[in-house]
Formats: C-alpha cells, structure tokens, sequence
C-alpha cells in the first residue's frame, strides 16, 4: 500500500515507517525513539550495519545512489533506508505533499527538519519475495531523481542544443561539398568546351577535333 494514505491515518505524537518484511527488526525502535527524544531531533533515520539483501539489490541500490548523487543537490548516505521515526510535526508537513510517486526518505530529508541518523542491525527477509522487480526499480529511481532535482532537465536541454548544433554542421558541410563539387565540374566541362573552341579557331587541319575526355 502507499505510505501517504497510511500516514494520512496515522494519528500519533510519532510516526514510524518500517518495512514489513521484519528486516527492519522491531526491536530497534527504541533507539530511534530514544535518540529523537533525548537529542531534539525531529526525525532519526535508520542506517543499516549490514545489509542482508541479495547481491542484484545491493549493487542496483549503489548504482541508484551514485547517479542520484551527482543529478541533485541533496546527497544521501547509501547506508540509510526507510526505517525511521519522525515527530507529528514532520508528518504534519509530509502530509502536504501529494506527489503519488516519490521516495519517504528522499522526501524526508527535502522537508529540511533537524535529522538524525542511528545504526541498526538489518535481518534476513522473513518470508515472501520483494514486488520491486528491475522495471518497478528503474521507475522509482526515475521519479525520485526527477521530482528532486531539475538537473537531468538542464542535461537534456543542453544535449538537445548540442545535437542540433552538430546536425546543422553535417548538413552544412554536406552543402558545402556538394556546391564545390558542382562548380568544379562545371569550371573542368567550362575548360574542355574552351579548349575545343579555340583548336577549331585555330584551323588545325587534318582530322576530326572532339571534345577532350
């Protein structure tokens, strides 16, 4: 299910996102608890010692963080991931964002409230399959990069300029080539009509004069 309808729901002087698969463990909420309420931080986000996920995830997530890393402004730590406890006023300000498609960490930290961050010890997946197959990744990479940063825009603009800019140097060139090769086979056809004309001028006698070439 979405997280923005369920945190819509959620009612409390706290909000916690965890997945459900328990490899974020429970046991670990109350040192994000703890750190929030004892430090004044507004939302504490959980970093993963060592995570227990399949080589294609682990090395898909590091890929997704190097590019989001250089696309936007805002740069995040590989080791975080959803697990994390935010204060009623944080998800207050959640709330107002309506966007259906984006990242909960990458909009937490856009929302700009004093974070924290606490390591935990990440588990092996319970039971089931992850549903986040190699297409439905490569969306939520695309749509969390896009909705937080204007960069890629700025590179697709710069590379259509640069594309047109070529295409318009091939074709004048083309046109270039091809008005020079025409006048130089006219100057060449000029010369050899010229020099026939001025053999016939000149009278040479004793045969049949044609056009050279």
């Amino acid at each position: 299910m979405p997280l923005p309808p369920v945190i819509d729901y959620a009612t409390g002087d706290w909000v916690v996102v965890m997945d459900c698969d328990l490899q974020d463990q429970p046991e670990e909420l109350i040192k994000l608890y703890n750190k929030a309420t004892q430090e004044g931080f507004d939302v504490i986000i959980a970093r993963r010692i060592a995570r227990k996920d399949g080589i294609f995830k682990v090395l898909a997530s590091r890929a997704f963080n190097i590019f989001y890393n250089f696309l936007s402004s805002i740069r995040i730590d590989p080791t975080i991931c959803n697990f994390s406890i935010s204060s009623r006023e944080v998800m207050n300000q959640y709330r107002r964002l309506r966007e259906g498609s984006r990242s909960h960490i990458l909009t937490l930290l856009w929302c700009g409230f004093n974070t924290g961050y606490v390591d935990v010890d990440h588990a092996k997946r319970f039971a089931g399959k992850t549903t986040y197959n190699l297409r439905r990744s490569i969306h939520l990479a695309i749509e969390s990069i896009t909705s937080q940063s204007n960069k890629p825009l700025r590179i697709s603009i710069k590379a259509g300029f640069l594309m047109s800019g070529l295409s318009f140097l091939c074709h004048l060139s083309y046109f270039t080539q091809t008005v020079v090769g025409c006048s130089s086979r006219w100057l060449d056809q000029h010369d050899r009509i010229d020099l026939f004309h001025r053999r016939t001028v000149n009278g040479k006698s004793g045969g049949c004069w044609s056009l050279p070439g």
